[in-house]
């Protein structure tokens, strides 16, 4: 029996990311202040929500209009005088249209959220019409209409859906804590069989029209003309997989792309992928660094756009060589210090991390390439490929190579992230768009730091 708590009824019919959404939402929700319940299709799973919520309820409810949707109206408005919550959440397009009309004359407040508009995916002009009259017809049943972002709400505010003081913007959330508590490394390359050394780009999303898995299917096309050793991994299911598998064996690359289907752990797959269409968390603090650089590559590319301002970009990895700063504290240098004071390197981290290095002198030569060859507008990476590597195999070259004999790769990781390091990340860089130019790297990794280590000495 509640006591002074708020009674939330959820209302859910389309599982896979809503039913992440409310997963989440009802983990940060504080118990001590809501009650919930949670009334579903027949596609959700009661295991997932024990501690979750305070009672589970299934209702069988279809993506598709059809007859059985009378029946569903009834069996929910007869949950929700059962409960008499609060609060009726209504989650996405088909249970928003359910649970609102068979809230209808019932003393609660009702919040719709549509997870996305209905009307704005690829699909008929017919049923785009037919979604948008459902939402107007619907839209006075209910109190607030949450949007998942501003282009959502103005979608709504364009198709005339409600006043505007009904929509309330709530962007999405992203459980960092999960992720980081969770289990890293259980799928591994091989278990797709990929190759240790392949381009992985990926996706995660549900294979239907809204997801456009048929414009990730045609990019993969191009990106395998360019580069032979690129696998691609679709996490999720839906109703165009075979269409995307057809599409990939007509074009031969059928081998070299990876469907998982439904998984429970799409993080593990996401660790695989080089590029994961440009992801970055932008609730973790160490992606101010990443972030910046993409805005700053977007006003460059504006300006260009705007005002014809001549820009060209350079994509640099890390430089370095002889006659870096005294005061250089990025890792090459905190190693080539450890060899030079006969020390060992210790490391806070496993070092899987995956670095990619250029000689100072090949970088510059890169740059005035840039300048005078580039395109406006275009971005270049200034890489040598060869020196890609991780940070562990890179200390211990270190150590073989200059450390005559005397220090070893000492490893010391802290219970806590208590530094801050961040996760391990997988980046391979594709210096052949700079080499296109006629630019080609010289120096590799173990003389960059044999020069780097020299000119430290002279130093002093």
């Amino acid at each position: 029996m509640r006591k002074n708590k708020i009674r939330i009824l959820h209302v859910a019919q389309a599982a896979g990311g809503v039913d992440r959404y409310i997963r989440m939402l009802l983990k940060y929700l504080d118990k001590e202040k809501f009650e919930n319940i949670l009334v579903c299709s027949q596609d959700f799973h009661e295991e997932d929500y024990r501690d979750l919520v305070d009672s589970f309820e299934q209702v069988e409810m279809t993506r598709a209009i059809g007859g059985n949707d009378l029946k569903a109206i009834k069996e929910v408005r007869t949950l929700i005088k059962k409960y008499n919550p609060d609060i009726v959440y209504a989650h996405s397009s088909k249970a928003g249209a359910i649970a609102r009309v068979a809230d209808i004359g019932l003393k609660n407040h009702c919040v719709y959220n549509p997870h996305g508009w209905a009307f704005n995916m690829r699909c008929s002009a017919k049923k785009k019409a037919m979604y948008t009259a459902i939402e107007k017809v619907a839209a006075p049943f209910c109190d607030k209409i949450i949007c998942i972002s501003d282009a959502e709400k103005q979608s709504a505010l364009d198709k005339k859906i409600c006043r505007e003081d009904k929509l309330q913007v709530i962007f999405n959330g992203v459980d960092i804590e999960s992720y980081e508590n969770g289990v890293h490394g259980a799928v591994k390359r091989k278990d797709l069989n990929i190759p240790e050394d392949a381009f992985v780009v990926g996706m995660v999303g549900r294979m239907s029209p809204q997801k456009a898995p048929d414009v990730f299917v045609k990019m993969a096309k191009q990106v395998k003309d360019t580069v032979p050793n690129a696998h691609f991994i679709i996490v999720g299911t839906g109703n165009q997989e075979a269409e995307i598998r057809k599409y990939a064996k007509d074009n031969g690359f059928s081998d070299s792309l990876h469907i998982t289907g439904w998984v429970d752990n799409p993080m593990s797959y996401v660790e695989l992928f080089d590029v994961a269409l440009g992801y970055i968390n932008p609730l973790a603090v160490r992606s101010n660094y990443p972030e910046s650089k993409r805005l700053c590559e977007n006003m460059c590319v504006a300006f260009w756009s705007e005002y014809g301002v001549p820009v060209k970009i350079a994509r640099l990895s890390q430089t370095f060589g002889a006659g870096i700063l005294s005061g250089e504290n990025r890792v090459f240098a905190q190693f080539a210090r450890s060899a030079i004071e006969g020390k060992d390197i210790v490391l806070h981290t496993r070092g899987l991390s995956e670095g990619n290095y250029c000689y100072t002198r090949d970088t510059i030569m890169g740059l005035f390439l840039i300048l005078i060859k580039g395109e406006n507008a275009e971005a270049y990476n200034v890489t040598n490929p060869e020196t890609h590597t991780t940070i562990v195999d890179m200390a211990r070259m270190v150590c073989q190579k200059f450390g005559n004999g005397k220090i070893k790769v000492v490893f010391d990781i802290p219970e806590s992230n208590q530094f801050g390091y961040a996760a391990d990340t997988k980046m391979k860089l594709n210096a052949d768009k700079l080499k296109n130019l006629g630019w080609r790297p010289e120096i590799g990794l173990e003389e960059a730091y044999r020069r780097m280590i020299m000119g430290m000495k002279r130093e002093g």
